[in-house]
């Protein structure tokens, strides 16, 4: 009888984690859609995946779900452009009446920089 109520333990603490980590999930999906509501050109974590493998750049998709980078693109009205390499520093454009643009470091050995414009 013991392992029996043993095993019914095993299985609901599995399914409270189960049911923590859905919870937890949703409220971060809940959260996009929030800001994606308020800034639609916000990096979104899939889209930041997908830049982080194409480019091979360690942590980026970390600094685009950070609050640093959400507050820069978000309250600030900042809009991420490309990911520019140590070499591509000269290809910045430059300021015009119409398009403002800025840059943040990834704080990684290669000096990538991330290009964002505010019109």
């Amino acid at each position: 009888m013991s392992e029996s109520t043993e095993w019914c333990t095993v299985v609901n603490k599995k399914r409270e984690r189960r049911k923590e980590r859905f919870l937890e999930v949703l409220k971060e999906r809940e959260k996009w859609d929030n800001l994606k509501s308020k800034c639609p050109f916000i990096v979104m974590p899939q889209r930041a995946d997908r830049i982080k493998r194409k480019l091979n750049i360690d942590k980026l998709d970390e600094k685009f779900r950070s609050d640093e980078w959400i507050n820069y693109q978000v309250v600030q009205g900042w809009r991420y452009i490309k990911t520019l390499k140590l070499v591509d520093i000269n290809s910045i454009p430059k300021n015009t009446e119409t398009a403002v643009y800025s840059t943040l470091q990834f704080e990684n050995e290669w000096g990538d920089i991330a290009l964002f414009c505010r019109e």
